[in-house]
């Protein structure tokens, strides 16, 4: 006789649900393939040449943390803070400023950094500082290359 945790486990395996661990990953597998694929026809539409395609990928690098650091300040830079008053324990969020002047300061770094290579190169670049759109806009060649930047 199979017993319920068994019957659910052995129900799982033969349905292959999403929340499997080895379904996750290789949909990651695909999708990250379909990604990559969509990014090279991107840079060979630019004509691109090798060392302008790594630095386009740094760019790329760059923009994901500007991304980051953008959303930490829309939250915030909260920080769990633990008091016990009269026996009891109250938990509530503070603004970390160690973090917030270690963002901003990586912040002024990246975008300085990403400067240096587009004018090694002749891009444009301009910040925005919008979470919620791209973070860098791109201009290549006269052709506007912001997805490169914010794939």
């Amino acid at each position: 006789m199979i017993m319920g945790t068994q019957f659910a486990y052995i129900l799982r395996q033969e349905n292959e649900k999403p929340t499997d661990p080895g379904n996750r990953a290789e949909k990651e597998k695909a999708m990250n393939k379909r990604t990559m694929e969509n990014y090279m026809k991107l840079v060979s539409t630019l004509e691109l040449t090798h060392d302008q395609e790594k630095d386009a990928a740094l760019i790329h690098r760059h923009t994901s943390t500007l991304h980051r650091i953008d959303e930490n300040g829309c939250n915030g830079w909260p920080r769990m803070k633990t008091e016990i008053r009269d026996g009891k324990t109250y938990r509530y969020e503070v603004e970390d400023e160690k973090w917030r002047a270690r963002d901003e300061k990586k912040e002024a770094n990246l975008e300085r950094r990403i400067r240096e290579i587009c004018a090694k190169h002749g891009w444009q670049v301009e910040f925005q500082g919008d979470p919620r759109g791209w973070r860098t806009n791109l201009t290549i060649n006269g052709r506007d290359a912001s997805l490169l930047a914010n794939y």
